[in-house]
């Protein structure tokens, strides 16, 4: 009893406990004492043979199974104590991880040479960031919570995997907006709608509006090639 008091004991130190499992080890040290007290009482019993052995013989039966019920909650005391260093580890990993995910969203913008991003993906990775932060913050304090720490956690998760979807999707969509003013070149000296419409497309290229580049570029493209992101083999989804 007394090794899982000090491990109790040490795991308060770096752990905020829960209440009830905070309960319940109270309770599994209650119970130990009073398996002493009956254990003294019924070795001074036998030894002054004051009661029958039939009713020692029933104490010590009794006592046997109060034994096996403190062994088993002091057992799943101890697994959830070592529950808690395991998941700060795991907490710990997925952070990196997610860090990791961050910094290659970062790289795939730098990499794509894009004119610029705007304001809402800036945001995006910011909120990101800063959900990233508080993770830490709440893995540095000590005592350690750690369903504080699985809570923020959960929510960078959302906030990283949606940061990376965003980047891939803002990359994608530049390059395809790339690939149409390009294609339509060829229509901008005879066709003068078409040039006016490549020539907007490029406007919001450079703003950074790469959505609205792409559908400015189809209307222009699509005035002579009704069906060419099919041609080009993208936005399958679009009718």
């Amino acid at each position: 009893m007394k090794e899982l008091d000090d491990e109790s004991e040490m795991v308060q130190e770096s752990y905020h406990i829960d209440v009830e499992d905070l309960k319940a080890h109270r309770e599994i040290d209650k119970a130990y004492r009073k398996l002493e007290k009956d254990f003294f009482e019924v070795d001074e019993v036998m030894q002054d043979r004051t009661e029958a052995f039939s009713i020692v013989l029933e104490k010590l039966e009794a006592m046997k199974a109060e034994i096996s019920a403190v062994e088993a909650s002091a057992g799943e005391f101890k697994n959830k104590m070592k529950a808690l260093r395991k998941d700060e580890l795991t907490a710990k990993e997925t952070l990196q991880k997610l860090k990791k995910k961050l910094f290659e969203s970062r790289r795939l913008v730098r990499k794509s040479n894009l004119p610029g991003v705007p304001r809402s993906f800036v945001d995006i990775l910011e909120d990101a960031e800063d959900h990233l932060s508080e993770v830490s913050r709440r893995l540095d304090k000590k005592p350690l919570d750690m369903s504080s720490v699985q809570q923020a956690l959960d929510e960078t998760v959302t906030k990283i995997e949606n940061a990376y979807d965003q980047t891939k999707k803002m990359v994608d969509t530049a390059v395809l907006a790339e690939e149409l003013i390009q294609y339509g070149n060829r229509y901008r000296s005879d066709y003068k709608d078409i040039d006016q419409e490549l020539t907007r497309a490029e406007e919001y290229f450079r703003n950074y509006d790469y959505e609205a580049a792409v559908e400015t570029a189809v209307q222009a493209i699509e005035r002579k090639e009704p069906k060419i992101l099919k041609q080009m083999g993208v936005y399958a989804d679009r009718s």
